[in-house]
């Protein structure tokens, strides 16, 4: 059984709130990650209707979980890590589109879960 990382949720919208994630890592990190439910307008250019027009996803999304992950080192200097939605690309980072998911519980529970397994992984 894969183990669980503890953490905390602090709302401050309904949808919109911020995971803290107990103890630090083995690099001496903290981890927060904020999750914001996002919701298709169903306009022209929206991004759902323009990354399935693209091939990004298989379907229109009605929802999906914007996902920001910060890690604060030793120094509280903060930088962006650990996100399963972003991936190197383009002139930096851009979406992973396999892990831009429908803003239900369960997805939020796999993208925590994966923020956990890259952030504090032996």
């Amino acid at each position: 059984m894969e183990k669980t990382t503890a953490y905390t949720d602090s709302r401050w919208s309904g949808k919109h709130f911020l995971r803290t994630y107990e103890g630090t890592n083995g690099k001496g990190e903290r981890i927060e990650a904020e999750f914001t439910i996002c919701e298709n307008p169903h306009t022209t250019h929206s991004l759902p209707r323009l990354w399935h027009e693209n091939g990004y996803t298989d379907r229109e999304l009605e929802t999906w979980w914007s996902v920001t992950v910060y890690c604060y080192d030793e120094n509280d200097v903060c930088r962006a890590k650990y996100n399963p939605t972003a991936k190197k690309g383009g002139a930096g980072y851009v979406l992973n589109f396999d892990w831009v998911l429908e803003a239900t519980p369960e997805n939020l529970g796999k993208l925590s879960d994966e923020i956990a397994r890259r952030a504090f992984a032996a």
